[in-house]
């Protein structure tokens, strides 16, 4: 393989990791299913569901908070 080749080739593997980076971004939305109990008993009627997120697990930056009655 000449020099000329060598460096087109890696030339386009440079754009194809970056196009994979690209296509790989965290999703818009993030699905989530569990159960609310009180003492073991399953929770009726409405309640307020808050969820934040955090850069770090203790003492974090808040990056996302969101809340919905559900």
């Amino acid at each position: 393989m000449n020099s000329k080749t060598r460096k087109l080739l890696v030339l386009v593997m440079v754009i194809g990791i970056g196009a994979a980076g690209a296509i790989a971004q965290v999703p818009g939305v993030i699905n989530y299913q569990g159960r609310l109990v009180d003492g073991g008993a399953p929770v009726n009627g409405n309640r307020e569901v808050v969820i934040r997120l955090f850069n770090l697990p203790a003492a974090g930056a808040l990056l996302y908070e969101d809340s919905n009655t559900v």
